[in-house]
C-alpha cells in the first residue's frame, strides 16, 4: 500500500471507502427474505456493480504504477502451507 506521500494514497483511500460503503448499501437494503423483491431498481443495481468494477479497475491501475503485485484473495483463518524443498522429494 502507498505510503502518505504518495500522491495515489489519497485516492487509494477514497476507492476504498466507495467500496466499502457501496457493499453496506447493499447489505443494509438487501431484503432478508429472498422470496421478497429487492427495494433498488434494476437500473441501480446496474450502476452499483459498474461502480465496484470501475472502482476495482482503478486500484488495479495505481497498484501497477507503484509496482505492487495484485493481491491474492484469501480467507481470513487461512493458513499457509508448508515449503517442500525438491530436494527431500528425490528418490534415492
Amino acid at each position: 500500500m502507498a505510503n502518505k506521500s504518495d500522491p495515489s494514497h489519497q485516492e487509494r483511500e477514497i476507492l476504498e471507502v466507495m467500496r466499502k460503503v457501496l457493499a453496506q448499501i447493499v447489505v443494509d437494503t438487501t431484503p432478508q427474505d429472498p422470496a421478497l423483491k429487492h427495494p433498488l431498481n434494476e437500473r441501480t443495481i446496474r450502476n452499483i456493480k459498474r461502480a465496484f468494477g470501475l472502482i476495482a479497475t482503478r486500484e488495479r491501475q495505481l497498484a501497477a504504477f507503484a509496482g505492487e503485485k495484485e493481491p491474492r484473495p484469501h480467507f481470513i483463518d487461512e493458513q499457509k502451507a508448508p515449503v517442500i524443498s525438491i530436494d527431500s522429494l528425490k528418490k534415492e
